[in-house]
């Protein structure tokens, strides 16, 4: 999933989700923009899915 034009995440490897950012399996926060409101939504979604 793209997040902003400078990041493209594996939603697989995403732990937390606060506000407009992810947290990563490595402590890195990627912010998602508004222009990728998009990916956060299927984010989101995925998060409430997988067991």
């Amino acid at each position: 999933m793209q997040t902003s034009a400078s990041y493209v995440v594996n939603m697989q490897h995403i732990l937390t989700v606060a506000g407009d950012s992810r947290c990563m399996a490595d402590s890195t926060i990627i912010p998602i923009t508004r222009a990728y409101a998009a990916g956060r939504r299927a984010c989101h979604n995925y998060l409430l899915e997988r067991p």
